[in-house]
C-alpha cells in the first residue's frame, strides 16, 4: 500500500500486535493512522481503500495440514462447500445477511450496512487464490512470494466449481 501511494521508506511502522492492540495504539494517539478491516471509531477517517488501489485482500483464510487432507479429504471438501455457501448466502440473502451483521458485529466500525458493503467487496464468489496479483501469502510464520504456490490448493474449489455449486448457489449464475 505504502509503495502505490509513494510513501515506501517516508513513514514509520510500528507493530502493536493483533487488531485490538492496533486499534487501542491508534486511539489513544500512539499512531497517526492503521491499517484496518474497519473503521476503529466515528472520529476515524478512511485515508485510502486497499481494494480501490488494486491491492489483493485476503479476508480469510482455510487451512490444514497436508496429513489431515489426506485423511480426511471429504470432511476438508464438505468445509470448503459450506464456506462458499456461506459467502452465497451472504450475497444473495441481504436483509438476512444485515441483521447477522448487526447482531455479531454491533456498532464496531459503523453499522451493519457498512459491514456489508466492506465484506461483499473482498468475499469473491469463487473464493481461490489467484496467480496474477495475488503474490503474497504466508507459509510457515514467513511470507511467501510469487512462484512458491506449494503453500496453496485451489482443487478442492476448482471441483466444487465444475459440479456446479457455484451455479447451483447464484440460480443460474455468479453475483
Amino acid at each position: 500500500m505504502l509503495k502505490k501511494l509513494g510513501l515506501d521508506g517516508k513513514v514509520d511502522i510500528r507493530q502493536f500486535g493483533g487488531v485490538v492492540e492496533a486499534d487501542l495504539g491508534f486511539r489513544s494517539r500512539q499512531a497517526e493512522g492503521r491499517v484496518a478491516s474497519q473503521a476503529p471509531g466515528p472520529q476515524a477517517k478512511l485515508l485510502v481503500d486497499a481494494a480501490e488501489l488494486g491491492i489483493p485482500f485476503s479476508m480469510n483464510l482455510l487451512a490444514v495440514s497436508n496429513d489431515y487432507y489426506r485423511k480426511s479429504p471429504k470432511s476438508v471438501e464438505g468445509i470448503v462447500a459450506a464456506y462458499i455457501e456461506g459467502i452465497a448466502a451472504l450475497k444473495t440473502r441481504k436483509p438476512q445477511a444485515l441483521k447477522l451483521l448487526e447482531k455479531y458485529m454491533g456498532p464496531r466500525g459503523g453499522g451493519p450496512e457498512l459491514h456489508y458493503e466492506f465484506v461483499t467487496k473482498y468475499l469473491d464468489d469463487v473464493p481461490s487464490r489467484r496467480s496474477s496479483g495475488d503474490r503474497y501469502g504466508v507459509r510457515d510464520g514467513w511470507p511467501v512470494g510469487a512462484g512458491q504456490n506449494e503453500a496453496f490448493d485451489n482443487s478442492i474449489v476448482e471441483r466444487l466449481v465444475q459440479q456446479g455449486l457455484i451455479d447451483k448457489l447464484y440460480k443460474g449464475g455468479k453475483s
